[in-house]
């Protein structure tokens, strides 16, 4: 038993533009300076299984563990999603939750906004599996609230405009650098103030004796 993901990216570059048989022009040649890209996730989970239900023993019962951890790692994030869809938190305060898990860290991009999602829960009537049953309704509900806003991811390939993103991430980076050595700095000052006032307090005190 296993989780199942079917991925497939698509690429799509518009025509240049021109008429067929045009003196050095091919109207089906690709533009080379933007192409659009999207991915399409199928994914089929494994159900979660109690091992008093199955007598799972050995390998099948440690792949049942992992799976319904996976699962729970799954659940905590659509929990905080939709934590987020209702303004209680914000997209930056959950950054860290897709760490749980290889499941949660595949399907980030589709689950942190820019897609859109179809989500299939199946149930069983069996008094049996009630405790599965209400586990899993719940997971359906708490996927609806998840809010999403798909927009056209465009990639520019042109080389001037690429090395200027670069450049600006780059600077980016040294700024952000910056920022965190002068905290650390004033963070020292203030140790080094708190120290030497102590010292002097020492000292006074040594001299009034």
């Amino acid at each position: 038993r296993s989780h199942t993901i079917f991925q497939i990216t698509v690429e799509s570059k518009k025509k240049v533009g021109g008429s067929a048989g045009a003196a050095g022009v091919d109207a089906t040649r690709p533009s080379k300076k933007k192409k659009l890209v999207a991915t399409l996730n199928f994914v089929d989970l494994a159900g979660s299984e109690s091992v008093r239900l199955t007598g799972a023993t050995g390998k099948s019962k440690r792949e049942g563990g992992i799976i319904n951890e996976s699962l729970l790692e799954l659940s905590k994030v659509i929990m905080a999603l939709g934590e987020v869809s209702k303004g209680n938190k914000t997209a930056r305060d959950i950054n860290y939750i897709y760490r749980g898990s290889v499941l949660t860290r595949v399907l980030q991009p589709s689950l942190s906004g820019n897609a859109r999602i179809a989500v299939i829960c199946c149930a069983s009537s069996s008094a049996k599996y009630a405790e599965e049953t209400t586990e899993t309704i719940g997971f359906a509900s708490r996927a609806k609230l998840v809010k999403t806003r798909a927009i056209a991811n465009e990639v520019n390939e042109d080389p001037s405009v690429i090395h200027e993103l670069r450049r600006e991430n780059a600077q980016k980076e040294l700024r952000q650098e910056i920022d965190t050595l002068k905290a650390q700095v004033a963070s020292l000052n203030g140790e080094n103030e708190d120290a030497l006032g102590g010292t002097v307090e020492v000292e006074k005190k040594n001299t009034e004796l």
